[in-house]
């Protein structure tokens, strides 16, 4: 037996019906192929089914042979039965006919007549079967019985689907009977097969059993879902989680753009769908709240046909992992977004370069066609005027600063003796959906070794007007790297990196709209929060002032006369309160200039001017 037929045969039995010898390869299917748990209900769920069937451990290994050996019908030593089946078959043959000859209900009534006849071979009478049961009854007794197969054990996770299930039409059914939806062997996520789903048909599994949702679930109820799905052609796909009756609507997901699918369901996936399989895990607690589902729903409400594959429910996130031989999750979605983003990264690509003076790096950008990179402003200040370019195809070149603008934290410098390649546009839409592809870029410190790296991200919702949140992590990216759109147009600038990774881009809108005084080298606006000068201090906001607990060696602090539990009265003349006062003072400054500070010692007020230093990330003790 291969893999499949052993999961439809503990699918379609219960473990009191199995022989020995389908117990014998249930168990070295097992042995082979440990991954056929993971479709079977888990290892602890399978033990819990097999400890119902016959017995094999007290079998010996020849008791085994014998059994393999009829299982496969080999000839073995034993019983006569096997080793002569002619003789088999003419006891089964003969003893019921003469038990019919000489007990059968005619005997009776020959010998109440006192005539020995025998029975007439071509009576029709004699030839049916006699029976007290009326004509209905045996109709019922003689029909095949259709065996619903035995529920899987509600395992963690739990699959509602891989490999085997039966999806039925439910709103518009064939003329000539059931539409069931195809399993498929020759394209699939995981297991061996995947369900196809025609375009305009909504195929229902029913579970068998009503599974709960819970905020925390117990054992034998769960919050999470997981599923793969493949789109082919434009439009949506749908998967439902249907409720009981009289529990409200269905939990409803879908994927692609349009209208929600059917009027409401939650979209889980905004871009194009792009042939290419696709995973998402979500918390069904968290989306649609407790509830009881007994059903599964798949469809495709336009475009062509989809796929759907690897539906399993778990109790946690993490649950999942025991699921066997899947696919990486995050491997999956990559390819599937890098076959969308194709487009900006090959438009954009060749534009992004390396910066490099006074050792420190940073990733720049080329705009337009006459040689100018932008790049992040704050961080351009910790390099010397001459600059050392990287091409993405590898030549080095020079560049010179010009301008900046400070609201966007973004700064301009100019290719000396070559423009290079052609840059990229500037985006004009100061519209930007979560829903919508975006690609970035940055230097790391592998890009002398290789091209520049690329990396598709999604911006979080949050309506910040000068700053694009990314979920994307890249460790060691140079800030001033490009975020692009599908047509490879930058809408923003890498300036500033969360605690937890995630990447900030600043709105180019400030740029766009001041672009000829930039290229001539003026500087405008103020800087953003957090991206501004410092001079080198982590302070406590306390009632009268800005206490100092550390001060950067090597600062202008410290070059200054700053030491620890320094308060700040003033910073450029106005009363500062707490670290971000400071920054408010500094934000029309830029690094190198003179600021005037009031601080006390002891009760003793000192009047002190400190150069600028350009921001730089470190931590309090």
């Amino acid at each position: 037996m291969n893999s499949l037929e052993i999961v439809r045969l503990v699918r379609s039995k219960s473990a009191d019906e199995l022989t020995i010898e389908q117990v014998l390869l249930i168990r070295e299917a097992l042995e082979s192929t440990p991954e056929l748990y993971h479709l079977l209900g888990g290892e602890e769920e399978l033990e819990q089914y097999l400890a119902d069937a016959p017995d094999i451990s007290v079998l010996s290994e020849k008791e085994k042979d014998i059994a393999r050996a009829s299982g496969s019908g080999q000839e073995t030593t034993t019983p006569i039965f096997r080793r002569v089946p002619w003789l088999t078959t003419f006891l089964l043959v003969l003893l019921p006919a003469l038990g019919w000859i000489f007990f059968g209900p005619h005997a009776s009534k020959e010998k109440e007549g006192s005539v020995t006849r025998l029975p007439q071979q071509n009576s029709k009478e004699q030839r049916a079967p006699i029976t007290d049961q009326p004509e209905t009854e045996k109709k019922e007794a003689t029909a095949p019985q259709s065996e619903e197969p035995p529920l899987p054990p509600l395992s963690n996770p739990y699959p509602l689907f891989e490999d085997e299930g039966r999806f039925v039409e439910v709103d518009e059914p064939a003329t000539s009977g059931e539409l069931l939806a195809e399993l498929i062997e020759n394209d699939r996520h995981s297991g061996q097969r995947s369900v196809r789903v025609a375009p305009k048909n909504r195929m229902r599994l029913e579970l068998g059993r009503t599974l709960s949702i819970r905020g925390n679930p117990e054992a034998g109820e769960f919050r999470y879902l997981r599923f793969a799905f493949r789109k082919f052609g434009s439009g949506r796909l749908c998967l439902e989680l249907d409720r009981e009756e009289s529990a409200g609507p269905s939990i409803r997901y879908d994927a692609g753009q349009g209208a929600p699918s059917h009027g409401s369901a939650l979209r889980v996936w905004g871009l194009e769908l792009p042939s290419e399989w696709i995973v998402m895990t979500r918390d069904l607690f968290d989306d649609f709240g407790p509830g009881e589902i007994n059903s599964l729903t798949l469809s495709v409400p336009d475009g062509q046909h989809a796929l759907f594959d690897h539906i399993y429910l778990s109790r946690t996130e993490t649950g999942f992992e025991r699921i066997v031989g899947a696919p990486s999750v995050e491997q999956t979605n990559e390819r599937a977004r890098r076959v969308l983003a194709w487009k900006p990264i090959s438009v954009a690509g060749p534009a992004v370069v390396g910066l490099e003076s006074n050792g420190h790096r940073g990733t720049g950008v080329l705009i337009g066609k006459d040689g100018h990179i932008l790049t992040c402003a704050h961080h351009f200040f910790q390099m010397q005027d001459e600059i050392s370019v990287r091409l993405a195809d590898g030549r080095q070149l020079k560049g010179r600063k010009l301008g900046i603008h400070r609201n966007a934290d973004s700064g301009l410098i100019e290719l000396i003796d070559d423009s290079g390649p052609q840059g990229l546009e500037i985006s004009t839409d100061e519209n930007h959906s979560p829903q919508d592809l975006f690609v970035g870029f940055a230097v790391t410190p592998r890009f002398n070794d290789g091209p520049v790296q690329s990396y598709i991200a999604e911006i979080e919702p949050e309506g910040d007007k000068k700053i694009l949140w990314t979920d994307f992590v890249m460790e060691g990216a140079e800030l001033g790297g490009p975020l692009v759109d599908r047509d490879g147009h930058v809408v923003g600038i890498h300036v500033q990196t969360s605690a937890d990774g995630k990447m900030g881009f600043a709105r180019l809108t400030p740029v766009r709209h001041n672009w000829k005084r930039i290229v001539s080298g003026d500087t405008l606006g103020k800087w953003l929060p957090g991206t501004g000068p410092m001079i080198g201090v982590v302070t406590t906001a306390i009632g009268q002032g800005s206490r100092v607990d550390l001060v950067v060696p090597g600062s202008p602090a410290a070059k200054a006369g700053l030491q620890a539990g320094d308060l700040i009265i003033k910073a450029n003349g106005q009363e500062v309160r707490s670290y971000l006062d400071i920054g408010r003072q500094l934000a029309g400054y830029n690094p190198g200039e003179l600021v005037p500070f009031l601080t006390t010692r002891d009760g003793v007020e000192h009047a002190r001017k400190i150069y600028l230093m350009p921001r730089q990330n470190f931590s309090a003790p």
